[in-house]
């Protein structure tokens, strides 16, 4: 199997007299910037074809996609930096802080593979080269940015094709961040026009979503939290990769308006709607009962399913998508097995969703609360106490909108990601090339499971195949 090869790779840093002196000053992390310290950095990447009918011309693409990152790293200048720790030994304490200065910027990758597009796309299960295509396949958590780039972006160069690959520490933004991120970047590549003289010039460009980095606190707490550690090996730990399968699953439209009506039937209403469940929660909970038996748990066993969400607008008032950080929570719903394999889709389903109901503004902001009154470093590599046994971790977002972003060669024909998939039981989601309505679900499963999760007639009958 060929290889991925580095080309060359650099530091990018935004034109300084183009950051405002606000921007310049120490960042302070909020409750989920810290308690994700532990965990790995987020990878997300976009396939594109090259454009040979527009003339497509590698270092021309590199040169104005290099000045399109530093001009965007203007607006988002805390992803320039690097993390630091002042520590106070007299009261066994640490804070651990962004300094956007004392850094040399986020890095910058140009790689090579010689194989096509199709080399790697081809079939379901997702390629061994996909490791590779961020951060040419080096491992990291959170708590590296110290000395890591907290954001890093590498071109995989295809014989035909293009993947753009990044690398996002979780500890300065969630999901939703990153995609911020991302559509700005595309934003200013198809606005700075193909003139080199022109790119040259400028050092700044306005954006239709300014981003806010402004930590969220509840009142009485922040903006410094100290943590209950003096030496990073009091907290540290690292994932080691399972063994498993990574294979895409897609649904359309079709398919999952067809899944959200067999999840409501026979759901009692109580006429205002409030039991109705919806295409993804559905979705959610049909994986759920799939993976479940595929596993061939004993009944008595208990299982477990969560979901993330995001918290922007479940607060009061509700923040803006621009708030830049974490604002995401998890929720969880348990069961037996034999619960959740002997009843109707609709009730796996019906448990997701009333966990997420009760995430309102006042259990936010309790939430927050109690973590700044005892704050640690979440130990996510063993955090079986949330998680549970026999879990599903699903993760993502179908309303994301990666598939309209675009740098000169049309819509990506495949969105990914890296190596933080590597978890059985995990499952994330994207919006699906379909676009609103239709996902993909990127699945990492042990093999056998795998093998018997494409064999289950109930969940392949939603699957849109070919």
């Amino acid at each position: 199997m060929a290889q991925v090869k580095l080309v060359s790779e650099c530091f990018i840093k935004p034109n300084l007299e183009a950051v405002s002196e606000a921007s310049k000053k120490p960042y302070n992390l909020s409750p989920m910037d810290i308690d994700t310290l532990c965990a790995n950095y987020m990878q997300k990447g976009l396939m594109y074809t090259k454009s040979y009918d527009a003339g497509f011309q590698t270092e021309v693409f590199l040169l104005k996609l290099k000045h399109s990152f530093s001009l965007s790293l203007v607006h988002f200048y805390p992803l320039a930096g690097r993390f630091a720790t002042q520590t106070f030994p007299d009261e066994h304490a640490c804070c651990i802080f962004l300094d956007c200065v004392n850094s040399p910027g986020a890095r910058f990758i140009h790689a090579s593979l010689d194989s096509t597009v199709s080399d790697v796309l081809s079939g379901t299960d997702v390629h061994p080269a996909f490791r590779s295509f961020y951060d040419l396949g080096e491992r990291a958590i959170n708590y590296d940015g110290h000395t890591n780039a907290l954001l890093s972006l590498q071109v995989t160069e295809l014989v035909d094709g293009i993947f753009i690959g990044f690398s996002f520490s979780h500890s300065i933004g969630d999901g939703t961040s990153l995609e911020h991120f991302i559509t700005t970047l595309s934003e200013i590549f198809n606005s700075v026009g193909n003139s080199l003289q022109n790119w040259e010039k400028l050092t700044y460009v306005p954006i239709s979503r300014e981003p806010i980095f402004e930590p969220f606190f509840p009142d009485g707490y922040g903006p410094v939290l100290k943590l209950p550690y003096v030496e990073p090996s009091e907290f540290l730990s690292r994932e080691n990769p399972a063994s498993i399968r990574e294979k895409i699953f897609q649904f359309s439209r079709v398919s999952m308006s067809r899944l959200k009506a067999m999840a409501n039937n026979g759901v009692p209403n109580d006429g205002n709607r409030n039991n109705e469940i919806s295409s993804f929660q559905a979705l959610s909970g049909l994986i759920w009962r799939a993976i479940t038996r595929a596993r061939k748990l004993e009944p008595e066993m208990e299982t477990n399913c969560s979901l993330t969400m995001n918290l922007r607008p479940r607060l009061i008032p509700p923040l803006s998508q621009e708030y830049f950080g974490n604002y995401f929570s998890r929720i969880r719903a348990s069961c037996k097995v034999g619960e959740l394999l002997n009843t109707g889709l609709g009730w796996g389903s019906l448990l997701l969703h009333a966990s997420l109901k009760n995430v309102d503004d006042k259990a936010i902001i309790e939430s927050f609360r109690k973590y700044c009154e005892a704050p640690i470093i979440g130990q996510l590599a063993n955090d079986s106490a949330f998680f549970g046994v026999n879990f599903v971790k699903i993760v993502g977002s179908h309303r994301s909108n990666l598939f309209g972003t675009e740098f000169g060669m049309g819509r990506p024909v495949a969105i990914r990601t890296g190596n933080v998939n590597e978890v059985e039981g995990r499952v994330s989601v994207s919006q699906g090339s379909e676009g609103a309505g239709s996902v993909d679900l990127e699945v990492s499963l042990a093999p056998s499971t795998m093998t018997a999760l494409e064999m289950d007639e109930e969940f392949m009958s939603f699957v849109t195949l070919g």
